[in-house]
């Protein structure tokens, strides 16, 4: 096999025989799948991809779906097919692929960290838990899942396992800057002067502005 020549041998003669491959080899495919989208990524709350970016990441998807279609197709190829899908605005299946993935390979916490943030786009809060709660599992002292699944009780309204859960990643590190932003939106959330968020987009809302003590006595 040379480039894109198959050569074998004649059976009856024994004479190299050279034929142009028809179709493009599952590995060529997936390295080129895995590219555009490891190039597009997206995270949960953040805006999908729009324009030739978006036109780029949807050919990748459809080479990675022909990957996965490959009986050897390993976890990899399920989790790049769920993050370009996840980026183009296919949240439904990125959640089968991510379930796909999670099927295959139960000890990697990048599966089940990118799935919960799935499940919180699609509003599967208690199954958003569940999931963060497998990434903890694999990883117990580590504060960015721990923080990932605070996030998830904030939403499912849950407040009090949110706060605990906040303040346990920040006990493991207490300079983790996305967790005390997300320890003051719970604590806005607790006092009341933030309603209280159920989707992504709430989070990004202000909060109401603290009384201050002359307004108590008005």
């Amino acid at each position: 096999m040379e480039g894109d020549i198959e050569v074998h041998r004649h059976k009856e003669t024994g004479q190299e025989v050279y034929t142009a491959r028809t179709e493009t080899p599952i590995e060529a495919l997936y390295e080129t799948a895995k590219k555009t989208i490891m190039q597009h990524m997206r995270t949960a709350g953040d805006p999908v991809m729009t324009g030739e970016r978006a036109e780029a990441v949807r050919e990748a998807v459809e080479k990675m779906e022909k990957v996965c279609e490959h009986p050897r197709a390993d976890w990899t190829a399920w989790w790049l097919l769920a993050k370009g899908s996840f980026a183009i605005d296919r949240p439904e299946e990125a959640y089968d692929a991510f379930r796909a993935a999670y099927a295959i390979e139960q000890n990697k916490t990048v599966i089940p960290r990118e799935w919960a943030g799935v499940c919180m786009e699609l509003g599967r809060l208690d199954e958003a838990i569940d999931i963060a709660r497998k990434a903890v599992s694999i990883e117990p002292d580590n504060p960015e899942l721990i923080g990932n699944l605070s996030i998830a009780y904030l939403l499912a309204c849950r407040i009090d396992e949110a706060s605990r859960s906040i303040d346990a990643a920040l006990k493991i590190d207490s300079s983790d800057t996305i967790n005390h932003t997300l320890r003051r939106l719970i604590t806005e959330t607790q006092d009341g002067r933030r309603p209280q968020p159920r989707t992504f987009s709430d989070l990004s809302q202000p909060a109401k502005p603290r009384k201050k003590l002359w307004q108590f006595w008005k």
